[in-house]
């Protein structure tokens, strides 16, 4: 492996712990949006809690994959055979 494979695969897996961290907040962000909404009763609330859930937990758990899927994807047409 030579010193740019290493540093490319060094990015990756900081690139990767970012997302899942991010996916992560938003899901945390979601989960206090969510309670606040059952608190107040506020069914907007409730909703953008559970979507900002949702949507961050999803983050968390594909992002990091879909990164590196599309990381590993050819720069230009003259990859693909």
């Amino acid at each position: 492996m030579n010193h740019s494979s290493e540093f490319e695969s060094s990015a990756i897996e900081i690139l990767e712990t970012l997302v899942s961290a991010l996916g992560g907040g938003i899901a945390a962000w979601g989960m206090v949006n969510l309670l606040e909404g059952y608190e107040n009763d506020d069914p907007e609330l409730k909703d953008y809690g559970l979507d900002l859930l949702l949507r961050g937990s999803s983050v968390a758990a594909l992002g990091p994959d879909m990164l590196r899927a599309g990381l590993a994807m050819p720069k230009d047409d003259s990859d693909i055979h």
